[in-house]
C-alpha cells in the first residue's frame, strides 16, 4: 500500500521496508521448521505449502514492483491483493493433524461414495439394457456396452469399492475417537 499512492517511499524508507519483509519471511520459515514432526505430517504438509504459497505471492509482489517501479499500477494491486489473500489462507487451516486427516479422509470417502454410486448404476443400466427387447441390438451401436470381461470383472470391483468405503469409515471413526489433537506446536504460529 506505501506505493499506491503519493507521496511514494523515498528510496531508503524503501530498502527498511523490504528488510523488514524479508525478516518477517525468515521469521515466518523458521516458525515452520521449528514446528516439529510430531505433530504430524499432514499439518506439516499443509502449513509447508502455505509458507510456500505466501513466499511465492511476496516474490511475485517483489518482481512487480521491481519491474514497474513505484508508480502503483493494477499488477502491482493485484499482486498485493494476492499476498492478503494467501496469508488470510493460513487463518482457514486447520490448527492440527487429527482434523486434517478426517477432512482428507472425508475427501476420500466422498469420492469413493460417488464411484460406488457411479459402478451400481453402470451395473442397473447394463441390466436393465440387457432385459429389453431392443438391448442386444442397442448394445451393438453403443460405445458403453459391456463386454463380457467387463460384466466378470464387475462383481469383483463392486466388492472392492465397497470394502474401501467400509474400511474409510472404521479408519475415520478411530481417528475420531482416538487420534491425538494437540495444538500446542501451532501456537508457535501465533493461531
Amino acid at each position: 500500500m506505501a506505493f499506491s499512492k503519493p507521496p511514494l517511499p523515498t528510496p531508503q524508507e524503501s530498502q527498511i521496508l523490504v528488510a523488514v519483509i524479508e525478516q518477517c519471511m525468515l521469521a515466518m520459515v523458521s516458525l515452520f521448521y521449528g514446528l516439529p514432526e510430531t505433530r504430524g505430517k499432514l499439518l506439516q504438509k499443509t502449513l509447508r505449502q502455505a509458507v510456500i504459497n505466501i513466499v511465492e505471492a511476496m516474490q511475485q509482489l517483489a518482481t512487480d514492483l521491481r519491474l514497474q517501479g513505484p508508480q502503483g499500477s493494477k499488477k502491482q494491486l493485484q499482486s498485493t491483493g494476492n499476498v492478503w489473500e494467501t496469508c488470510d489462507s493460513v487463518l482457514q487451516l486447520s490448527r492440527d493433524n487429527k482434523s486434517l486427516v478426517l477432512l482428507e479422509l472425508s475427501s476420500v470417502a466422498a469420492m469413493v461414495k460417488d464411484a460406488l454410486g457411479e459402478i451400481e448404476e453402470a451395473l442397473r443400466t447394463d441390466t436393465e439394457s440387457r432385459w429389453s427387447e431392443l438391448g442386444d441390438v442397442l448394445d451393438e451401436f453403443s460405445d458403453d456396452a459391456w463386454t463380457e470381461v467387463d460384466r466378470e470383472l464387475i462383481a469383483p470391483c463392486l466388492g472392492l469399492v465397497k470394502t474401501a468405503k467400509a474400511c474409510l469409515k472404521k479408519v475415520s471413526a478411530a481417528i475420531q475417537t482416538n487420534g491425538m489433537q494437540n495444538v500446542d506446536g501451532i501456537k508457535l504460529l501465533g493461531w
